[in-house]
Order: C-alpha cells, then structure tokens, then sequence
C-alpha cells in the first residue's frame, strides 16, 4: 500500500470514529469506506466538470458546486453554514497573516450571490436564515453527546481529535488528487475554494454511511425478528421533525445501551480487541446503503450501487 493511501485510510478510520464509530474501526469497514469515498468523489468531479462544460467554463469553482446542491434546502444550508464558518476563520487568519489570498474570505458572498443570480423563484436567496431542521445532524450531534458521557478523559481527548481530521490538507497532495480526480485536473483548473467544498462532500459522505450503518446496527441489537432486516430504513433522509422525532427517542435509548456496554467493555486501558467491540462491519455500511438506495428507488442492480444511476451521499 502506497504511503498517502495509507494516510488517508488512516484519516477515514478517525473521522469514523469521531461520527459514532468504535474508537478502533474495522480495517475491512475502513476499506470498503475509502473505495466508497473514491467513487463518490470521482463522481461528484465528474458531474461538477459536466456542469462547467455547460457554463461554458474550463474551471471548476464554487458556482459549480452550488448547482448540484440547490435542490435540496437543508444540506444547502448546511453548505453555506460551513462556507461562513471558513470565512471566519480566514479573516482571522488575515489578522496573523495580511498577505494571505483576499478571495478566501469572500466564500459565502460568492455563494449568495451566484444563489441570487439563479434563483428565478426566489426561494434560496435566504437560506441560510431559515429555520429549517437538520435531522441529520440533530442525529450526529445527540449521538456525540450520547458517546462522550461514557469515555474517560483519554478516551474523550482521542474523539475530539479525530473530529478535527481535515481532509482539505490531503487533497493538496498531487498524488491524493490524482488517486480521487482521476484525469479531471488535467482537464479543468480547479480552485482552492472548490477543493475545499470536495474535502467537505467526502467528510459528509463519510458521515452519512456511517449513519445508515448505525441505524442498521441499532435496528438489530432492537429486534429478534430476522425479517426485519428486509424493511427500509425508517425515514432515512426526510426532513420533517415530527416524522423523525421518535426516531430520534428510540436512537437515543439504543444509543444508550450501546453506549453503557462500550463503557463497560473499554474500562481503563482498552485492549486493541475491545477497542473494535462493537464497530461498524462492512455488512452494516453494504445494508446501510441497499436500504437507502431501496428507499430512494435507486436501487436498479447487484451492484453496491452504480455510479450512472445512483445519486451522491453528500447531495
């Protein structure tokens, strides 16, 4: 195995870990992970080139992006979030360091505007505003919450690092871009503000398979019924609240037990077998996604799922 695969294999086992993973993932989940996160990206740049082609562009920037993300509200909002989050950080960063690049900083200005410009209905020029409900990060945040009660301050001070994991950095490596671009580059300029916004779709797309692999792994420690396992997933991505809030109760109380039973087993020093009690397994994650793709009528082959047919995780 090469050194960066190896790199960022080990970055995906820690942000696995810090979106409700055991602290020691499975190598094989870790695998199966970083082919999935490599299809998608590949993907993803693919229809991102599409969309430049269509502008009659040869670079591939933000407004770029922003196309694939206006259909759906709350994962829009939740881009434009993170785009004011890095505009904070850089104008501090401008402060230490004035000669830093000034478009840096203009992220989500950009971003409003291009959403004005091709809003005919007038119903994204205010998104970030609106009170619209994350489920699907009302579910990360509780079940962090529910995983950080039980942990030791060793333990605790591991989770918080592999929540910082940045796969930004990663992407700055020519041979990484290579690996996940394929011939993209060689045929589109990319910009610094894009390749962030791809490092931040692959971190989603990390989190949303660990989601559904958990769900999957909450609905059999819940049920002793083995045809359970053939029902979709319980509103796997509607945003309605209501529809999600006993979903989120019975989480909670699953995660609970989950949780009691980690503690348990991880008292003081964990072994590296106990480390992994409990982790995601590779027929969690693959379950995970057939009930998606079953739920999103995708599901069209025996395939994991096909790259002309599915959509991306992170949309």
């Amino acid at each position: 195995m090469s050194e960066f695969l190896q790199i960022l294999q080990n970055d995906i086992k820690l942000l696995m870990h810090g979106y409700g993973d055991a602290s020691c993932p499975l190598q094989e989940s870790v695998e199966l992970i970083e082919s999935i996160v490599r299809e998608q990206t590949y993907y993803l740049m693919c229809q991102l080139a599409d969309i430049s082609t269509l502008r009659e562009s040869n670079s591939l920037d933000l407004e770029e992006i922003l196309c694939l993300f206006r259909r759906n509200k709350v994962k829009l909002q939740r881009l434009l979030a993170y785009l004011k989050s890095r505009d904070m950080k850089s104008s501090i960063g401008k402060e230490l360091a004035p000669d830093s690049d000034p478009d840096k900083g203009k992220r989500l200005k950009t971003a409003q505007q291009f959403l004005e410009a091709i809003d005919t209905a007038g119903s994204l020029i205010d998104v970030l505003e609106e009170n619209l409900v994350d489920v699907a990060k009302q579910r990360r945040l509780l079940r962090q919450d529910m995983m950080s009660r039980t942990m030791s301050e060793d333990q605790y001070m591991k989770f918080h690092e592999a929540r910082q994991i940045n796969l930004g950095k990663r992407l700055k490596s020519p041979k990484v871009r290579e690996y996940l671009f394929g011939d993209i580059e060689q045929q589109y300029k990319i910009s610094p503000v894009c390749l962030e916004v791809v490092a931040y779709c692959m971190h989603e797309t990390i989190a949303e398979i660990v989601d559904l692999a958990i769900m999957i792994r909450i609905e059999t420690s819940a049920t002793t019924d083995p045809l359970d396992r053939l029902k979709p997933l319980q509103n796997p991505v509607n945003p309605d609240w209501l529809a999600q809030r006993m979903t989120l109760t019975n989480d909670l109380t699953a995660l609970s037990l989950l949780s009691s039973l980690n503690a348990a087993q991880n008292f003081g020093q964990p072994s590296d077998s106990m480390a992994s009690y409990n982790a995601i397994s590779p027929s969690d994650i693959r379950e995970g996604l057939r009930r998606r793709a079953e739920n999103l009528n995708l599901f069209h082959s025996q395939e994991l799922y096909s790259k002309n047919k599915s959509e991306l995780l992170c949309l």
